[in-house]
């Protein structure tokens, strides 16, 4: 297989038409027609394409290896943040965001349990039993506001409100009791 056809395989396993895999390296369709046609390919051609699609270079260029390079968790969740907020995002995948990055243990592990529900048709209930100390506040994160009568729902803001006062008292606390030792 010559480069040219090592090219168009990656256009092809990503699912991209020439001028779709053209735009993304900067390039026109009829210039990735041309390449998959045979015509010589610039340094600069196969670096962008290596650097756009995670393509393994030696693979591209020999045909030895990989077709992909694997990416660490690091760069799969940097890639996922940056498709996430690219273009114009949305007020709520903006609001996401920040709220993920306030997430705490607990949150996370709400949010996998919830997510394996999504994802894997699981049973809430049946993830929730697994917690030794389910509180009600959990079991209130697997129930949709729609589901809950007004006064169930205030309940659970205001308790949202105090989880969250709580988390902010815990780290202002914590500070002045690291400069306390600092001063003494």
């Amino acid at each position: 297989m010559t480069i040219n056809e090592r090219i168009k395989k990656v256009r092809k396993t990503l699912d991209l038409t020439q001028a779709e895999f053209g735009k993304r390296i900067r390039l026109k369709g009829n210039s990735i027609a041309l390449i998959e046609g045979g015509r010589n390919t610039s340094e600069q051609t196969i670096f962008s394409i290596c650097k756009e699609f995670n393509v393994n270079e030696q693979w591209l260029r020999l045909g030895e290896g990989e077709m992909f390079v694997a990416k660490s968790k690091e760069d799969e969740l940097s890639d996922a943040v940056d498709t996430l907020l690219s273009g114009e995002p949305s007020e709520w995948r903006r609001r996401l965001v920040v709220a993920l990055s306030r997430f705490s243990p607990s949150d996370w592990d709400r949010l996998e349990r919830e997510l394996r529900f999504i994802l894997d048709g699981e049973s809430p209930d049946r993830i929730a039993t697994e917690t030794v100390n389910t509180t009600h506040s959990e079991a209130n994160f697997y129930r949709l506001p729609q589901d809950m009568t007004p006064e169930e729902l205030h309940a659970e803001l205001d308790r949202q409100i105090a989880d969250e006062k709580g988390r902010r008292d815990v780290s202002s606390d914590s500070g002045s009791e690291k400069s306390d030792a600092v001063a003494g």
